[in-house]
Parts: structure tokens; sequence; C-alpha cells
């Protein structure tokens, strides 16, 4: 058990999804050159939370009136992290066991404390983790409780209701509750994910690991920032901050298994937020062949040659670096040059090395990214099933101090890029 730490003992309810956000928190400094900003980071770790609904009815109902008579919010509370539910006992627990055998351990993020929840719902203790090994747990100290196989158990987030308790009460003895749980920031510390999670590299910086999932459309805003100035009696112009123009990026990430949204959120915590810079694949064909390319070819022919050497000129000795993708492999080469031997056709600055056809091969600009905001929040639809929407804002100014030469390729497994 753990000492001191109330458990929260009501089951969530799949009704509705339940969301899982982590946020950093950093301090802006002040505005140097025109268009950035200097930060300090004001927390070491994403600080979690959680939302999900409870549906009490008969008697969970009135023990849900005599339970937050005596835990309002702001007490510290063993919250069980809902999202992952579906990880089992594989073999009873008895009383005074310091292991348990469970179905899975891998892309959770465990934090050295979980619970076991009876199958019932009669009774659930917290645990504290010592090790992780294979399938098995080992516990810090031994089980007060008896558990069978098929019991249940759960990460655990300390943590506090951050509002009143909102309650529709929908008959004289059943209500949905919508709750909120936010971490005790004295618990928060760095994600702790068995498995082994993939991310993919470029020029020593990471590449986005997870695709696009078209069902909502990304969206993207192009601007090179600007603020009002005042000339003469009632008017006003626009004063340019920036050199290059400068993308802020949104799309939706679909994370197909716990894999995926380990991943995902591995990734977000190792960049500190939007702490750290990284590389963002484009899926949009923003270099149309009109002619196949052979596996020793040096260059591309462009259905959109002039369209594209407009933009090139523009930012030619920054944004040179491309993503190629077709069927189930990936690319990064360099656009060396807008001469590439013949009739619209570009220089790259290293063979592809397999064919590619024209009809089914994509070719996109990689930006130089970080995340546009300190949080990520992803909803689950079931323990497997979730969705992130992710933004993204372009370093328009770094470019130069990362491009050099080199490329990287691999393969894409569902919605993930592998190396």
């Amino acid at each position: 058990m753990i000492p001191n730490l109330t458990i929260f003992p009501f089951r969530a309810n799949w009704s509705s999804s339940i969301t899982l956000k982590s946020s950093f928190a950093t301090n802006v400094k002040r505005e140097s050159i025109p268009g950035s900003i200097t930060r300090d980071s004001a927390r070491d770790y994403g600080q979690r939370s959680i939302k999900f609904n409870v549906l009490p009815y008969s008697d969970p109902r009135q023990a849900w009136d005599a339970f937050q008579e005596v835990n309002p919010p702001g007490m510290i509370l063993g919250i069980p992290l809902w999202c992952e539910e579906g990880i089992y006992l594989t073999a009873d627990a008895a009383i005074g066991t310091t292991t348990l055998s469970i179905s899975a351990v891998n892309f959770i993020d465990w934090r050295s404390e979980a619970v076991l929840w009876k199958f019932d719902d009669s009774a659930c203790e917290g645990l504290q983790i010592q090790s992780i090994s294979g399938t098995t747990i080992t516990l810090s100290s031994a089980l007060q409780s008896a558990f069978e196989a098929g019991d249940q158990v759960l990460p655990l987030m300390r943590g506090y209701q951050i509002e009143d308790y909102a309650e529709d009460t929908q008959s004289p003895e059943i209500s949905e509750l919508v709750l909120t749980f936010v971490e005790d920031l004295t618990h928060a510390a760095a994600p702790s994910i068995s498995g082994a999670l993939n991310s993919p590299s470029y020029l020593s910086l990471p590449v986005l690991p997870l695709i696009v999932e078209w069902s909502d459309p990304p969206k993207a805003s192009i601007g090179q920032g600007t603020h009002i100035v005042s000339q003469g009696v009632n008017r006003q112009a626009f004063a340019t901050l920036q050199q290059y123009v400068r993308q802020r990026i949104s799309h939706r990430i679909g994370c197909d298994g716990r894999q995926d949204r380990a991943t995902i959120w591995q990734f977000f915590h190792d960049r500190r937020g939007r702490w750290n810079r990284f590389w963002l694949p484009s899926f949009k064909d923003e270099l149309k062949l009109s002619v196949d390319v052979g596996a020793g070819d040096t260059s591309l022919t462009l259905a959109n040659f002039t369209a594209f050497s407009s933009r090139f000129n523009l930012g030619g000795d920054l944004r040179r670096a491309i993503f190629i993708t077709t069927g189930d492999r990936w690319w990064i080469r360099q656009v060396t040059n807008l001469s590439g031997g013949g009739a619209n056709r570009i220089s790259l600055d290293v063979a592809i090395g397999s064919p590619l056809s024209a009809s089914v091969t994509l070719i996109g600009l990689l930006s130089l990214v970080q995340f546009a905001t300190d949080d990520i929040q992803i909803k689950c639809q079931s323990p497997l099933v979730a969705t992130a929407t992710i933004t993204f804002t372009e370093l328009e100014r770094e470019y130069s101090e990362v491009i050099t030469s080199g490329t990287a390729n691999g393969t894409v497994a569902g919605m993930e890029l592998v190396t």
C-alpha cells in the first residue's frame, strides 16, 4: 500500500473520451532580435492532468455523496489513470506478495506508482513500484489485500481536483460527473516508459516520428510577423518583424495502440514542450514530379518548377531539405540548386537509391520547428485508440545553424516513421 494516500475509488465511464494532458511552464524573459524571444524554464517536468466522467448510481451514488464530503477539491488523492485500462493480473496475488505478473508493461508511463483494482470494483490498493522486468512488477512493500487473476493494474497519479465537482443529477439515484485532476507538482517527474520507442533523426535533430492523420484537415498559417506603427494623423502602417515567412502548422496524430501514444508522449517531454527544436515532415505534394525518378538519378523533374523556384529563391539558402515518401518508404534529401541538367529540373545532394513513380510519390519541404505550446493533449476514445492535436511553429531564423550535408531514410509502419 501507499501510506497516507487515499485512492479515488470510482471507475471512469467511457461514454465520453478520457483526456490526458501534460503542461510545461516557461517564463518569457524579453524580446531580443525582432521575431525572437528568450525563455526560462520554470518547470523541469510536464505536469499531468486527466479528465474523465464518472456515472455513480444506487449504492455507489450514496458512496459518492459521502466521499466528496471528506475529500473536497484540493485534497491530494491517488488517481488511477483509466486511459491505460485493460492491463490485468495474469496470476493470483496473495496478501504479503511483493511481485505481480501482469499482461503488459511496455509503452505505459508508470512513474513508480500503480493501483490494483478488483474486477468487481469492491476494493483497490495503491502500489509503489521498485522495478519492472519483463511482465513482472516488483513492489517496494508487500500487498495488504488479496487480488485475483483478471483484476486490473493501472498507473497512478497523485493529484487533486482543481474545480468544484460538476454533477449532473439524472435521477434521484443516478448522477453523471465530469472530473479533472491535476498532478501535485511535488510528485511530478520524468516519464518512465518501458519498451523501445522510435525517433528518427536528421542532422543530429529528431524528426517527428508520427505522421499526420487526415480525418481532420491539417491547418497552416504563413506570415512574416507584423506590428502596427503610427504614421501621420489617424494613419497606421505595418512593420515587418521577420526576414523570412514563418509557418504555424497544426495537425492531428492518430494513436493506434499504446506504442503510438507513448511515442508522441515521450517525444513531447523529451523536447520539454516548446523548448527544443526538431524536424517536421510535410505530407503535402509541394514538389510535384512530372517524370519518374531512377534509382541513380540526382535530379528531379517538376511539374511545378516555376512555382517552387520562386519560393526556393526566397529562402533557398535555408529551406532546402525535402521529405519524400511513397508506399512504406521515406527519404530526406537536400535541393542543392535549380539547375538539374535540363528543363524544369532541380539537383539533389544524393540520389534516392530507389526508383520512384511520379504518380504515387509525395515530396514536401522538411520544416524546422518547435512545439507552439507548452502542453500536449491526448483524447483517448478507448485505451488503445487516441488522437492528439499538435501545433508547431517554424523557426525561420535557425535553418542556417543546422543545415549541413546529410541524408536520412527509413520505412513507414502504420502511423510511425521508422529508421
